[in-house]
């Protein structure tokens, strides 16, 4: 699980290790979680990249915590 906090003024997309896991989360609050796939992390490392949708501003990332299940 990634819990990304921080600022969103529009639609982001997150991929981990090359793979797209979520379309844009609603935008609720400052705080997102999303679920990886072993596949993604079976190498035992990440590389999240956020890529942004429409004419919003870039994510500001204040924290990403994550965690095993």
């Amino acid at each position: 699980t990634v819990r990304i906090t921080g600022l969103w003024s529009g639609g982001f997309h997150l991929f981990a290790n090359g793979v797209r896991i979520d379309t844009t989360p609603e935008l609720k609050g400052p705080t997102y979680t999303f679920e990886l796939t072993e596949s993604m992390t079976a190498a035992g490392s990440l590389s999240l990249v956020w890529k942004k949708e429409g004419d919003g501003r870039q994510p500001y990332i204040a924290e990403i915590l994550i965690r095993r299940k």
